[in-house]
């Protein structure tokens, strides 16, 4: 399994660019306890009104798949609006993408790299 830093300044772009795609996402909760699900964009299938809740640029929404392992109960789905202040890393096609709290260029020095780096990802050698 491949790991990746995900600045979070790029994290809302990345989340679309998955569009239909399952994908598991850990963050904070409001209460302060953490979240592991796995979710899935774009469910249309359980709206009343035909109306997707709003994403912004703080909040998206996300419907969490029914009975998959993890720190969900075993029936629980629907939507949830996920704040992406508080999310720690995404797993998605056998990839983990692990979330910056503050822009990469603050943190470390690109500089000096021989390679290139492509759409702000770093993989990281564990």
């Amino acid at each position: 399994m491949q790991h990746y830093i995900l600045n979070r300044t790029k994290l809302l772009d990345f989340i679309k660019y998955l569009e239909h795609q399952i994908f598991s996402i850990s963050w904070t909760k409001k209460d302060g306890s953490e979240r592991h699900a796995n979710v899935r964009r774009k469910v249309t299938k359980y709206l009343s009104g035909g109306k997707a809740p709003a994403s912004t640029h703080s909040f998206i929404a996300v419907y969490l798949m029914p009975r998959m392992a993890g720190n969900t109960f075993i029936y629980e789905s629907g939507y949830r609006l996920v704040n992406l202040e508080t999310v720690h890393n995404i797993k998605v096609n056998g990839q983990t993408f692990i979330i910056t709290p503050e822009p990469i260029d603050l943190k470390m020095d690109l500089g000096s790299t021989t390679e290139t780096i492509d759409d702000n990802l770093i993989s990281l050698k564990a």
